[in-house]
């Protein structure tokens, strides 16, 4: 969408996505934010990252047609919303909180979700449970990190080095997810469960207990995070935890157009995260469910 003559809201998204509409994550948030600037009669324009879109986005704030600005991703760089906050214009960050600039942000409480699952594995029997996530740079996957490893060393849960895979570089999540499961099994880890801190990584380690023959949730419970439409459609279905993503979208444009009227309050919206119990989960091998 080219606004050419209109005010309109800016949306930017890191390049790496290709397009917000290939993300299973990010694609509801979308229709969230389009929903919501609808009935503000307000348009919404979408812009990577690049130098190219980001160098239109600058030409149209200098025709005084940008009326405010979303950032959405943890990816996004700082030096973009310090950009945008020297410009004077409103900027709101989606999935995603940059300290010491005084931003909106509207999130998941990450925190809350990994509590749910690591209760509910507790309540299965599980005590010896590994982790595969990253890349922790990821304010909401370091979120999700951080409450595992807070209850692997305060619960009645032993903690073990090895049995947390974190992948830090920028392949697909459902590769890292594979690999990482690929590499515990074969090491011939003594773990019951394995948790993952995104959907495409659990369902990825689901793919890697099948090649070896490793059954799910029988001999081993995997759990995601984000309850995309690929967690539905895994085999097994996938216990994980719902995000309510299209809400996200719909927030961020709530306190964009507040923020457009001078409303300089910070406000952190965190939207609630909750378990959705699944296929995929199941008690302790030998341990009878309720037990």
């Amino acid at each position: 969408m080219s606004p050419m003559d209109q005010k309109f809201l800016g949306v930017v998204f890191h390049h790496r996505l290709g397009s917000v509409e290939q993300s299973r994550f990010y694609r509801p948030v979308a229709e969230g934010m389009e929903s919501q600037s609808r009935e503000y009669g307000y348009p919404l324009c979408f812009f990577s990252n690049g130098d190219e879109e980001m160098a239109q986005l600058w030409r149209f704030h200098a025709q005084g047609l940008l009326d405010g600005l979303i950032l959405l991703g943890a990816d996004m760089e700082r030096s973009l919303a310090e950009s945008a906050v020297q410009k004077s214009i409103p900027v709101v960050l989606g999935d995603n909180d940059l300290e010491g600039l005084g931003l909106d942000s509207v999130v998941t409480d990450n925190a809350s979700g990994m509590r749910q699952i690591m209760r509910h594995l507790a309540s299965l029997g599980h005590e010896r449970v590994g982790f595969i996530g990253g890349p922790l740079s990821h304010r909401s996957l370091w979120a999700r990190y951080s409450v595992y490893q807070q209850w692997m060393a305060q619960s009645s849960m032993v903690p073990r080095d090895e049995w947390v895979w974190i992948i830090d570089d920028r392949r697909a999540d459902w590769a890292k997810g594979r690999d990482a499961m690929r590499a515990m099994l074969e090491g011939g880890l003594d773990i019951t469960a394995v948790v993952c801190d995104n959907d495409h990584s659990a369902a990825g380690a689901v793919e890697a207990c099948r090649e070896q023959g490793v059954s799910v949730p029988d001999r081993l419970s995997v759990v995601g995070f984000d309850d995309i439409s690929r967690a539905k459609a895994c085999s097994p279905p996938l216990t994980t935890v719902h995000v309510h993503k299209e809400e996200m979208g719909r927030w961020l444009v709530r306190r964009l157009v507040e923020r457009t009227m001078n409303d300089g309050v910070k406000v952190t919206v965190a939207l609630d995260a909750r378990l959705i119990v699944r296929d995929s989960t199941g008690p302790v091998p030998g341990r009878a469910a309720g037990r």
